[in-house]
């Protein structure tokens, strides 16, 4: 029995998160790929949400990149040659199934989440104001809490 693509939502129902780093291999930055490229492997793993394949309609593409569909071909076919997705036809009409390679694992993001975060700078000692004159004895804390003094 084989896994059935995971069918990618519309763009805007994709919620994305609050912070503005996206987390891109370095290889897929080295890559011999143009930027266009690399961006849609960036999207086509963003749809994907986790899952190894994504089935994706070329209008929807074409939409969320702003790209024609000879500028996506083009990429597909670099990212492809590079090792970065493999594609085949989708059960609907108008669809193509990309298998999204060489993606980071879980641990690898965490560890560059983890660099990312910033320290937290140490908070600065308040000096305490203490009142001056004799420290109060056992005596007067004991009258208070009997209630014998004001």
């Amino acid at each position: 029995m084989t896994m059935q693509p995971f069918p990618a939502a519309p763009y805007g129902d994709v919620l994305f998160p609050d912070d503005d780093y996206l987390v891109v291999p370095m290889a897929l930055a080295d890559a011999d790929v143009p930027p266009g490229a690399a961006v849609l492997w960036l999207l086509l793993a963003r749809l994907a949400e986790g899952h190894p394949e994504v089935s994706v309609s070329a209008g929807q593409l074409e939409r969320h990149t702003g790209s024609t569909a000879d500028e996506i071909g083009e990429y597909v076919r670099a990212l492809a040659a590079d090792g970065w997705l493999k594609m085949r036809q989708g059960r609907m009409p108008g669809t193509v199934v990309y298998r999204i390679l060489r993606r980071p694992t879980v641990e690898q993001v965490k560890d560059w989440a983890e660099d990312l975060a910033e320290p937290v700078p140490p908070t600065p000692e308040v000096p305490v104001h203490r009142p001056s004159g004799p420290p109060a004895g056992p005596k007067h804390s004991a009258a208070f809490w009997r209630g014998m003094a004001d």
